[in-house]
């Protein structure tokens, strides 16, 4: 009996260390809550929680947005102004993320603000500025001169400009990594061929990535170690250990992977794949969708006036807007949908028992 007892108490213990370790990793608690969630199999919709209707608002962190070309006018949802600032200048141009807005116009003028109204830089890099991304941990800026173009990076921390330089090549894309390097695309002509490459720039040295021949690197997702990468012509899977793969589509619009599937848009459809870029699942919609959106556990798929939300490869919710959708963006549970009339707050939740009877 008494051997019994310790044999118990060495399970329950082995049992807790090890769903312990198993559990602290990320990936596993993900497949959990995937696993427990593929049980509901209750209806869902799309719920309006709140609406801010007028033209040309953009949503910035629980607050709107507006700007009429001159004036930049950051309102609560009861309307009332927090803030305006003006520009004189010519031809002045807004980007925004969800903390931050840009100003800036084709002659190198640029400001950033936060969501309170101050100021985080003020600049004027003297060359025409051909496009402006933001993000958390700076900005990017492309900006062309009469023999070259420029990618430069402003980090707030050193609170200094960083630059790739392009000569004979041409600079598709850029963005900033979870690693806080920039990440970059460029077009390459070699012995009469045409390469994407695909570069990240870190603080002593650049390295290339990924090369692809005769095709345009149109998106790249990082995928444990390697890449997952859009191409109008296809996707191309690029590991750590030097093994690609590559599988050509038609009309492709984007890709979004969930865990360890790539999901792909192109043409009329929705395919599915696994990492060996085999299919799983394939789905041929009427209605047009072009683009991937990761709201909660749902994938979301978007065009002009549609949404569909998709989990475990089903469709769970739709939803048709009277409007032309812009951009979709998510804000902890809720989903911001900013279309051209306006700004719709939304939350996927189930189809409530009195609804689903009539």
């Amino acid at each position: 009996m008494k051997k019994i007892k310790v044999f118990v108490i060495v399970l329950i213990t082995f049992l807790i260390v090890g769903g312990t370790l198993f559990f602290s990793k990320e990936e596993n608690q993900k497949n959990l809550v995937t696993y427990i969630h593929s049980f509901d199999k209750t209806q869902k919709e799309f719920q309006i929680v709140s609406t801010y209707e007028k033209e040309g608002i953009e949503y910035l962190n629980g607050r709107y947005l507006e700007w009429d070309g001159e004036k930049l006018t950051l309102l609560d949802p009861s309307e009332k102004i927090l803030w305006t600032k003006t520009f004189l200048f010519e031809d002045p141009k807004i980007v925004l993320n969800e903390n931050r807005i840009g100003v800036y116009n084709e002659e190198g003028i640029l400001y950033l603000y936060n969501g309170n109204g101050e100021t985080l830089l003020e600049d004027n890099l003297e060359n025409k500025i051909f496009n402006l991304k933001l993000s958390d941990q700076g900005l990017i800026t492309h900006i062309k001169l009469e023999d070259k173009e420029e990618v430069l990076n402003y980090d707030f921390s050193s609170a200094s400009w960083d630059r790739v330089t392009f000569i004979d090549s041409i600079p598709l894309d850029y963005w900033l990594n979870s690693s806080n390097n920039l990440m970059y695309t460029q077009v390459d002509f070699k012995d009469g061929y045409l390469y994407s490459h695909l570069y990240e720039k870190g603080k002593e040295n650049t390295s290339l990535k990924a090369e692809v021949k005769d095709s345009i690197i149109l998106k790249a997702l990082p995928y444990k170690g390697g890449y997952i990468i859009l191409t109008d012509s296809g996707i191309v899977k690029t590991s750590s250990d030097d093994i690609n793969l590559q599988r050509d589509f038609d009309l492709v619009k984007d890709i979004i992977l969930d865990g360890d599937e790539i999901y792909i848009l192109y043409g009329d459809n929705l395919e599915v794949l696994n990492m060996d870029l085999e299919s799983l699942h394939k789905k041929t919609y009427v209605l047009s969708y072009t683009s991937f959106h990761k709201h909660e556990r749902y994938i979301l798929l978007y065009g002009d006036k549609n949404i569909i939300a998709l989990f475990n490869k089903e469709d769970k919710a739709q939803y048709a807007s009277g409007t032309s959708i812009k951009k979709l963006t998510s804000q902890f549970n809720d989903l911001i949908v900013t279309l051209n009339s306006g700004v719709y707050t939304m939350r996927i939740r189930d189809v409530k028992l009195d609804r689903m009877e009539e």
